[in-house]
């Protein structure tokens, strides 16, 4: 296995010397790590990002306590230590006692809802001699993780060091854009940021240090992709030559159809609050005055005539309004304004926004909508995860407005990500400036 780097491996001992040797060849490998005598000395937050922990199993006051009770409580530890969005974690028990190590698993797992391996190592497996050897801790780590089929963690753990590597690379280059050091680096740096901010936000002025640093770091983070690119073909996977990736379907139908619609949810959208509106969020129409609207929408999607009433009151279908606002017309400030009004202070500038009409579909209802006209003229989100529902997004392109999107008086749903925003955008473009015919058949 792979050791992670940027202070993702934790050791909790109540014996400092037992393990201070360990910490030295850790740190020898450029691992950084958290070390604890115990729960007295626990962060008061929980901490995530945790891939590793070696947890001593009989911690100050319970090395004469039985074996459950030993168990318990070094269950009861993992809970205290890693928070609950931490993600994967292997577990290493110092222990020789497979018996202890089980009880405690069971213990942990009822504890924490982690993907979490627990795997018991002796001390004297991972030395040579009288000192730890790290090949020797990473060949018994792997023989462990092998045998409980759980190398995907090692997968985790190299593309947490190519991101990892990739922005310590990133910094290091941007840095060395400002010549000479101390003041004279920091006041070159601060001009950078500046021209960054100015380029990612057009002619939109922000005001405060805090908002305009967030901006340019929109701009400065294009530059990690093809650094992360990089690092990621240059990685060696640390996993055992047994490993492969599964390329079967799972055990049942509704399995893989579970997990191809929670892989989707992760590919097209956020659920992150934000105060302004944005491209590509999109909002629940809940209460729709005219049902036309709604039937039209439908049969643009193939619903037949005798199918729109029953489907435009069913509880499966949702009227989503899809914001497709050109990025361009937001960073140059060239979406339509109505100023505020002159001797008012509490009126304020609104902006139109320009919108496609869309249905968030789940449920049986999925099966009764296509695409009754060209491929041209829709965006399609298909089988992923939305409220625990697997559901389709059906984008008409026919049906695009302009209109004042208050955040604050809709309900956004969630928020599409770039590139599945980017298709529907140019697919938008292309139906409002398509010609029409343009051969006979």
């Amino acid at each position: 296995m792979v050791l992670p780097r940027n202070a993702r491996v934790a050791v909790v001992d109540n014996v400092p010397d037992e393990v201070a040797d360990l910490l030295s060849v850790l740190a020898k490998e450029g691992v950084s790590t958290l070390f604890y005598k115990g729960s007295s000395e626990f962060p008061a937050a929980p901490l995530i990002g945790i891939r590793l922990l070696f947890l001593d199993l009989e911690l100050e006051g319970f090395e004469n306590a039985n074996d459950k009770t030993k168990a318990s409580a070094a269950a009861a530890n993992l809970k205290k230590l890693i928070g609950p969005d931490n993600g994967p974690l292997v577990v290493v028990l110092w222990t020789n006692h497979a018996e202890v190590a089980d009880l405690a698993r069971q213990y942990m797992l009822q504890e924490v809802k982690l993907p979490l391996f627990v795997v018991p190592i002796d001390k004297a497996d991972c030395k040579e001699g009288k000192s730890f050897a790290v090949e020797k801790i990473k060949g018994q780590i792997s023989e462990m993780l092998a045998q409980s089929s759980a190398d995907c963690v090692g997968l985790y753990v190299n593309w947490e060091n190519a991101v990892f590597d990739s922005t310590v690379k990133l910094s290091a280059r941007l840095s060395g854009v400002a010549d000479g050091n101390g003041d004279k680096w920091s006041e070159i740096m601060s001009r950078a940021f500046y021209k960054l901010y100015r380029a990612e936000c057009g002619k939109n002025a922000l005001q405060t240090v805090q908002e305009q640093f967030v901006s340019s770091c929109h701009l400065y983070n294009s530059g990690l992709i093809s650094n992360l690119d990089a690092a990621i073909a240059e990685m060696r996977l640390g996993v055992s030559s047994k490993f492969r990736l599964k390329d079967s379907p799972l055990g049942t139908v509704e399995e893989e159809e579970a997990l191809t619609s929670k892989l989707n949810a992760f590919l097209f959208y956020d659920s992150m609050a934000h105060a302004a509106v944005v491209p590509g969020d999109v909002f629940a129409v809940r209460d729709v005055c005219d049902r036309n609207l709604v039937k039209a929408v439908l049969y643009d999607f193939g619903a037949k005539n005798d199918e729109l009433e029953e489907l435009s009151q069913s509880g499966d279908i949702c009227l989503c309004k899809v914001i497709i606002t050109p990025p361009c017309d937001v960073a140059n400030n060239k979406r339509l304004r109505v100023p505020p009004k002159d001797n008012d202070n509490n009126s304020k500038c609104v902006q139109y926004e320009r919108y496609a009409w869309a249905l968030l579909v789940s449920g049986d209802a999925r099966s009764h909508l296509t695409s009754s006209r060209g491929e041209y003229a829709y965006g399609f989100l298909r089988r992923f995860e939305f409220a625990g529902k697997v559901c389709d997004l059906l984008v008409d392109l026919y049906a695009i407005g302009t209109e004042v999107i208050d955040a604050n008086s809709m309900d956004r749903i969630f928020t599409l990500k770039p590139i599945p925003l980017a298709d529907i955008q140019s697919k938008a473009a292309n139906q409002l400036n398509r010609i029409g015919i343009c051969a006979v058949k």
